[in-house]
């Protein structure tokens, strides 16, 4: 009798541990937390994007209400601080003729960013895809590269330097280029909207 008293008692112990083991993997599958699914933006959205902060948040454009597309921007960007009023003025004053190039050159590189990634990522796009994201942060960025070549050109000429107004010269070919691929988009959007309402009737 205690020979299989003592037995069940070493049973019941040797097979708790196998249970708790079972019960915590059910646990820990039950409470792996879900990854959230995020929409990711693509290169034509992250470099406009990036183009219109860059230059809200350096100066050399503004972000008012005379921006079409600002509250959808705004959204994308998930609240971008608007500029601040110090900076929201029409000249643009800079220390040196070096400083100056050095600000072309960065406007200038994000333009040129932004056209090489419209264009590309145009060329891969499908005749019926919609772009209306894309065309809608060209546009703004195109506002924003715009309203800066305005206020460069002001301060380049009155440059003394051959360098600064070829740079400024550089940077104004660019705004054209960014504005003739944006151009594209909205002959896509369009060709787009045309295409689908023929299919509807059909």
């Amino acid at each position: 009798m205690r020979l299989g008293a003592l037995s069940t008692v070493m049973f019941v112990l040797v097979g708790l541990p196998a249970c708790t083991t079972v019960d915590l993997s059910q646990v820990a599958v039950q409470s792996e937390a879900i990854p959230a699914v995020q929409e990711e933006k693509n290169v034509v959205e992250r470099a406009s994007l990036t183009l219109t902060s860059v230059f809200r948040d350096k100066g050399w454009c503004s972000g008012g209400p005379q921006e079409k597309t600002q509250t959808a921007t705004s959204v994308l960007l998930n609240g971008v601080k608007a500029t601040p009023a110090s900076k929201q003025k029409s000249d643009l004053t800079f220390k040196s003729e070096e400083q100056l190039a050095a600000a072309l050159a960065v406007a200038n590189e994000h333009v040129v960013k932004t056209t090489k990634a419209a264009e590309v990522f145009l060329s891969m796009t499908d005749e019926m895809a919609d772009v209306d994201s894309e065309l809608s942060l060209l546009e703004t960025a195109l506002l924003s590269a715009r309203e800066a070549k305005t206020r460069f050109d002001k301060a380049a000429a009155s440059s003394q330097s051959s360098v600064v107004r070829q740079d400024f010269q550089t940077f104004q070919a660019s705004v054209i280029s960014l504005k003739a691929i944006t151009d594209q988009y909205g002959d896509h959007a369009r060709t787009t909207i045309a295409n689908k309402s023929m299919e509807s009737r059909s």
